[in-house]
This record gives C-alpha cells, structure tokens and sequence, in this order.
C-alpha cells in the first residue's frame, strides 16, 4: 500500500512531513542556553584539575631531587668534579621548579576565572538578567583566552567556540528584546579586567602557600627530617643550614640561565629587586648585574603593572 501525502503536508515539506510523524524537538530556552556553557566550562574545569595534580607532584619530586643533591654536594669527602656534577644538577632541578610553578599559576589562574564565570551564570533569575549576563561572560572568556592561548592553545579553541555560542544567543535574544545596551561596553571592560587582574593575584597567593619557594620548601623538608629523627648531630645540622644557603644561590642561578630568558623570571627578578630597595627600581643595574634587555624589563613592567602587582610612579623632581 502507498504512503500519501496531503497538499498541506506538500507546503510543509518533507522536514515539516517529518515532524508531523516524529514530534517537533523541545524548545531551547534561556536556561537551557546557560546550563550549555556550565557543563562545557566544568567540563574543562575538570581537566584542569588533573593537569594541577600531576604538576604539584613533578615539582615535590624535583625539589626531593635537589635536596638530594644539596646534601651529597656537601658530603666530606668528595672530588671537586662531584661537587660541581651535584650543584649542577640541583640547578637543573631547580629551573624546572621555576618553570612549573609558572604553570601552575596558569592553570590556577584559569579554574579561578572559569568559577568566576560559572558563578555569574548560576546567579541568572530572569530572561531580562540572562541577556544582561551574556555581554560581560562573553568578554570574560575572551579575556581569559588571551591570558592563556600561548599556554593552552587547545583551551583556547575551546573558549573561542563556547564564545561563538553565546555570540549566537545574543543575536537571538537581541531580535526578541530589542537589541543590547552598547553604553555599557566600556564598563564592562573595566569589570573584566579587574576579574582577570584579581584571579592572577589569587593564583599567584594559592601557589605561594601551596607550593613556596624551592629555599623554603628545603627548608620545611630539613625540618621535618629533624623533628623525625629526634638525633642531629652538629655536623648535620651545619649541613642542612648549609643545605638551605647554596638553595638561595641555586635558586637565583635558576631564574637567571634561561637563555630565552622567561618573561615570568624576569617578573620575579623585578619584584624581588623592588622588595629589597623599598619600593624603588634601577634597571640600568638590573640589565648590568643580570643581563636583562631592557626592552624585556619594560615588557615585564607592564605586565606586572597590568596584574596589578605594582604601581608606576614618576620619580619626583
């Protein structure tokens, strides 16, 4: 037997023919919108979380490795040519911590901005209120992209498609409302960079108590070495307050022999240079007692100014 088809159906189309037969699909609300870019940013979220894991423990591994070294490197007894192979090798280790705990600020930083996010898109009540919210998102997550991009590229696409998305939803919402308020572009702008400047800080906050300075994290492991043992004999502890000493020495060779020379090394250098002056800053004796292009000074000042780590005042006349 023969299917017919009905002249109204004819005008429908086949799709409209389809839906007769098989329903229409539900409806895609507002809601369903914002629950769409949550479950991708958690999504992400989670990820993150992993990666944070398997940083964390490289970096305790590394700095068992220096304090390894650091205590063979002061063993009695042993041939210059050891000596140098240990402080080498600490180094090595040490630079690696350097550059972990940059990236584990990356990664720090980017869970924070995605809660950041999430939050704003859970406090959504209304229709009026989602359209509101979907300027500022949009703008966070371009802000956190390029923050990120040259560390996590993949998260970047990431971010540039959940974008997409939204950019889709406020053109749908606009037709039906009216159109957004353009007067508010500048504020927002302000708002997101202050959101991105304030996540950096506390990302750089939860890795310092997390996971502090190569110096102090040798230093809480010789004391916890010490409270376990209950029996140091002076010699040893002499070695482990030596221990902790060449750790400083180390630990500025490590952030000075990058040859590329890490913009976030130069950061340190800076803000280190600023804590021991008092607030004041030489960067002819920066670029002579380092080697530091001034160019990369500058582009470190900038971008220590944008985080809003310190101020740029003018030297009075």
């Amino acid at each position: 037997m023969g299917l017919s088809i009905d002249r109204d159906e004819k005008k429908a189309g086949l799709l409209g023919w389809l839906k007769n037969i098989f329903g229409s699909p539900k409806n895609y609300t507002w809601e369903d919108m914002i629950q769409d870019v949550i479950v991708r940013l958690k999504d992400e979220g989670e990820k993150f979380d992993e990666l944070e894991y398997r940083t964390k423990k490289r970096i305790q591994e590394l700095t068992d490795r220096i304090v390894e070294n650091l205590k063979k490197y002061d063993s009695p007894n042993i041939k210059e040519d050891e000596k140098r192979t240990y402080h080498n090798l600490a180094k090595m280790y040490a630079e690696e911590v350097y550059e972990l705990r940059n990236f584990l600020k990356a990664i720090l930083f980017t869970k924070i901005s995605f809660e950041r996010v999430i939050q704003r898109l859970q406090t959504v009540r209304d229709y009026k209120d989602f359209q509101a919210a979907l300027g500022p998102v949009s703008k966070m997550l371009a802000g956190v992209k390029n923050e990120i991009s040259a560390i996590f590229p993949k998260v970047g696409e990431t971010l540039d498609e959940i974008n997409r998305n939204i950019t889709d939803m406020m053109i749908s919402t606009s037709n039906s409302m009216g159109g957004f308020n353009t007067n508010q572009t500048f504020m927002i702008n302000e708002d997101v960079e202050k959101i991105i400047q304030e996540a950096w800080k506390l990302a750089d906050s939860n890795v310092e108590k997390m996971l502090p300075e190569p110096k102090k994290l040798i230093q809480q492991t010789t004391q916890i070495t010490n409270l376990s043992t209950q029996q140091s004999t002076q010699r040893e502890i002499n070695q482990q307050k030596s221990i902790v000493n060449k750790t400083e020495k180390i630990q500025l060779e490590a952030q000075t022999s990058s040859s590329s020379y890490n913009i976030e090394i130069v950061e340190n250098i800076i803000l280190n240079e600023i804590k021991k002056t008092g607030g004041k800053l030489n960067i002819q004796e920066i670029t002579t007692n380092y080697g530091i292009d001034k160019e990369k000074i500058y582009e470190a000042l900038y971008n220590l100014k944008k985080k809003g780590k310190i101020e740029i005042k003018d030297n009075p006349k």
